[in-house]
């Protein structure tokens, strides 16, 4: 896939606009290697999805007390055990931070 860096000649549009408040801890040095590197990002996420523990968004599409639907859309929340977050009216609770099934 491909990745809006700061290279790009659209970075500094988006950054200003779709992500307003948007911040990055770079590197110290431009010749520092990544914190974290997308190897290894991409591998975490596979590792998350083998797992089964994302989880569709379900909507109630026409309004409380109406039936509900299920979205095309997977996600997941890692955090503090008991932890949620809401967005537009779905409300997700964390995945607790500890190690994956079969890992220490």
């Amino acid at each position: 896939g491909s990745f809006l860096t700061p290279d790009h000649p659209s970075y500094a549009a988006a950054l200003s606009s779709c992500y307003q408040g948007f911040a990055i801890d770079a590197p110290p040095s431009p010749s520092s290697p990544p914190y974290f590197p997308r190897a290894a990002a991409s591998s975490a996420f596979r590792a998350l999805e083998s797992c089964g523990l994302y989880r569709y968004d379900v909507t109630q599409p026409f309004g409380p007390g109406t039936r509900c639907a299920r979205t095309n859309v997977t996600r997941l929340l890692v955090g503090d055990d008991g932890s949620s977050y809401r967005y537009l009216g779905v409300r997700m609770f964390a995945h607790p931070w500890r190690a994956l099934p079969g890992e220490p």
